[in-house]
């Protein structure tokens, strides 16, 4: 294939606005969805989901550059299609990152029905700037109590508190590896399917957001000293 053809297969994504009509790249999220190594349970809610618009980026780009961008890391590929579902907040409602023009996506979409494995917007969740993102302020960590934990791992007698960011960074490697055997070993869209799905993903989310509480204690601390 020559690479005129190629990129007219990989077109430049639209600049600054948005269409309410999904083109490629809502699309090529989508079917990208379920597909390759990088699943997750996100992902896996998100394509049971309606397109609602094609994204735009604030700045041109080449096809081809948005479209390794998207296939660098999972995180990429939930954000795109994220931001290909989601409610645009417009300028009132957005978050202070995407106010302050950061971010590749020109808009500010959130995925409310997500918000539980989600909270911050497409636009952060991108690259992994969760952290960024002020929607995920306030989030408190919820600590595992044996009677309310969404799930609790299978063959398992204990979890290792997360006091450290490593810990945590490990766990959380942990429960995308059971999402992905999850994944492997069921095709069907069952209840218990569903059920185990959500409870790691939940797990993940929780651990993500006491990891945004070490990280912003190491910080304050390094102001102090």
């Amino acid at each position: 294939m020559t690479t005129s053809a190629f990129v007219k297969v990989h077109p430049k994504p639209r600049v600054w606005a948005d269409s309410d009509q999904p083109g490629f790249w809502a699309k090529f999220a989508m079917d990208s969805a379920w597909t390759g190594p990088r699943k997750s349970a996100l992902l896996y809610k998100l394509r049971r989901m309606k397109l609602s618009r094609e994204p735009s980026l604030r700045d041109h780009t080449d096809g081809m550059l948005f479209l390794d961008m998207v296939n660098e890391k999972t995180d990429n590929l939930e954000a795109l299609l994220a931001q290909s579902i989601g409610q645009n907040l417009g300028n009132l409602g957005c978050c202070d990152r995407c106010l302050n023009h950061k971010g590749i996506f020109s808009s500010c979409v959130t995925v409310a029905s997500l918000k539980d494995i989600m909270p911050e917007c497409a636009n952060c969740h991108l690259k992994g700037e969760r952290e960024e993102c002020n929607f995920v302020d306030g989030l408190e960590y919820l600590t595992e109590d044996p009677d309310t934990r969404p799930l609790q791992r299978e063959n398992e007698t204990h979890r290792e508190q997360p006091e450290s960011v490593e810990v945590i960074d490990r766990l959380i490697e942990e429960e995308y590896h059971f999402i992905d055997e999850i994944m492997d070993s069921s095709a069907d869209s069952s209840a218990e399917y569903s059920r185990r799905l959500t409870g790691h993903s939940q797990h993940i989310s929780q651990l993500k957001t006491r990891r945004l509480s070490l990280l912003a204690a190491e910080k304050r601390a390094q102001r102090m000293n």
